[in-house]
């Protein structure tokens, strides 16, 4: 049973001078450590046709930096035991590492690698474009997928970037570039668009000291750090849409309509609720 000491929350903020912002929290019940980067680089960021190229950066992070190919990355967080997970949405790009406690140094020189030295190597971007063309294509047979998709197409107008999926489009994803990808990077990663997290057994003294060492020298990047500027949308007419596909035996209902902007104070309370209601 978990004692009310070990299971507090008690997040203590560190903001750094360049715009990193890090959250600790210590949690010594187990010798483990989450060190976790989100970055406000998702799909809103995206210019219109660069629909996917917020996924396809953040998929590529973990394929090889300056300092340490796919390979050697691959094979060094086997040798840690510790996990690396990369998540894209539309606001946040997630890269986290669990590993031990006493790896967390180096954990942390590995998420400062991904994020703030990748290169893009061009016969990786090729192999993850075919993956991600594949994945369109099946896709376009996933009952739930259309139907978001359509619910999507219905509910926000073209100029939103909640009126597609996140991952894009064959068209945008077959024609994104090692340039664009750098751009984009160049754009949107940097400290003063990163919040980054420390839980585990590490002293906020020692996650200070790794934060610093790791990020202090990062340039900021290109934009300035605001919450992305998501058009108004206003409730759209009912609508009702049916999308046959032939062979299907089952069927999904999406039902919805914009609600709370997620400036709005209440957006958390609203989306805590959603998950409570069985989202």
């Amino acid at each position: 049973m978990a004692t009310a000491a070990g299971s507090a929350l008690r997040p203590e903020r560190v903001p750094f001078n360049n715009g990193l912002v890090l959250l600790h929290n210590r949690a010594a019940a187990n010798p483990s450590v989450v060190v976790r980067a989100l970055v406000r680089a998702g799909s809103s960021r995206e210019s219109p046709g660069e629909h996917g190229l917020a996924g396809l950066t953040g998929r590529m992070l973990r394929q090889g930096t300056q300092n340490i190919n796919k390979a050697a990355l691959a094979e060094e967080l086997d040798g840690l035991g510790a996990g690396l997970s990369v998540d894209m949405g539309y606001a946040l790009v997630s890269v986290s590492i669990k590993c031990l406690s006493g790896d967390f140094s180096r954990a942390m020189e590995i998420l400062g690698e991904l994020l703030r030295r990748p290169i893009f190597p061009a016969d990786e971007l090729e192999r993850l474009r075919g993956q991600v063309l594949t994945e369109l294509k099946e896709l376009e047979d996933n009952t739930r997928v259309v139907s978001e998709r359509t619910w999507r197409e219905l509910a926000y107008p073209a100029t939103h970037p909640y009126h597609r999926l996140t991952v894009g489009s064959a068209e945008t994803v077959g024609s994104a570039s090692r340039e664009s990808l750098h751009a984009f990077h160049s754009a949107w990663y940097g400290p003063n668009q990163t919040t980054l997290m420390v839980v585990g057994d590490v002293t906020l003294d020692d996650a200070t000291a790794a934060a610093t060492r790791m990020f202090v020298d990062w340039p900021g990047a290109r934009s300035e750090r605001v919450e992305s500027a998501l058009p108004a949308t206003d409730p759209p007419e009912r609508q009702l849409r049916d999308v046959p596909m032939v062979g299907k035996t089952q069927a999904d209902v999406t039902i919805g309509l914009p609600t709370l902007d997620r400036s709005s104070t209440d957006y958390y309370a609203l989306n805590f609720a959603n998950h409570i209601l069985g989202r």
